[in-house]
């Protein structure tokens, strides 16, 4: 999976603010349309989905809501 996406990630599980939180949620989701071929895009999202799924288990009870926001944006 990408790195960036991972430390993006963490940079959200570190967000105390629910606006900040959001807003890095919805910037995250939305660099899937910035890419100028649908594959590279595909490559975006299966990254982002192949990082949540390794990182799941270690997610803490207090941060699931951001990454439950986030996942819906993706």
């Amino acid at each position: 999976s990408s790195p960036r996406v991972a430390r993006r990630s963490t940079a959200l599980s570190r967000c105390i603010r629910v606006q900040i939180q959001q807003e890095l949620a919805r910037k995250l989701a939305g660099l899937v349309h910035r890419f100028a071929h649908d594959a590279d895009a595909m490559l975006y999202v299966r990254g982002f989905y192949a990082t949540m799924q390794r990182e799941w288990s270690g997610i803490d009870v207090l941060r699931l809501d951001k990454f439950y926001f986030m996942l819906r944006r993706v």
